[in-house]
């Protein structure tokens, strides 16, 4: 795998945050609450009611404000935002990809076996999340073996 242990770090902590707050508010979605138009890592709040009360609406689109009158903090807190959310996707397309990478390795694969390689930082919630998204980028087939077990393989190249 070619995370850092920084990279690890930050994953396993926005797991830990996140699930939290998933259990709370049912508002996890690709790890961004997306409301009203643009996406914010929902572990910035402490909870969805918090995060309601940053929203503002301005010149017809709509955008998140934090509460301050002075519009240059504001500006640096939007942009901290955007930057947060750009160095998170790349995290989770590198997760992604080494997900595929070890898949590949092998004909098929289950939630247990990726948990049981080097990906162990990861929850099955995360790793079921990382499958179901490549299997909508049709990089894998999914097979449902039983009710509760699926198992899934590299999509074949036509």
């Amino acid at each position: 795998m070619n995370l850092t242990e920084n990279q690890i770090n930050e994953i396993t902590s926005l797991i830990k945050e996140n699930e939290v707050i998933y259990e709370r508010r049912q508002y996890f979605q690709k790890y961004c609450l997306n409301t009203l138009g643009i996406g914010i890592p929902i572990y910035n709040f402490y909870d969805y009611d918090e995060l309601i009360h940053y929203r503002q609406v301005e010149n017809d689109s709509t955008i998140y404000k934090k509460i301050v009158g002075d519009r240059q903090k504001f500006e640096l807190y939007y942009e901290d935002i955007h930057q947060e959310i750009y160095n998170n996707k790349k995290i989770i397309n590198t997760v992604k990809n080494d997900i595929l990478l070890y898949i590949k390795s092998k004909s098929i694969i289950s939630v247990d076996q990726i948990k049981k390689s080097n990906f162990d930082f990861l929850t099955n919630f995360y790793v079921e999340f990382f499958l179901e998204e490549l299997h909508k980028m049709e990089k894998l087939d999914k097979i449902n073996i039983s009710n509760d077990q699926v198992v899934y393989k590299i999509k074949p190249k036509d």
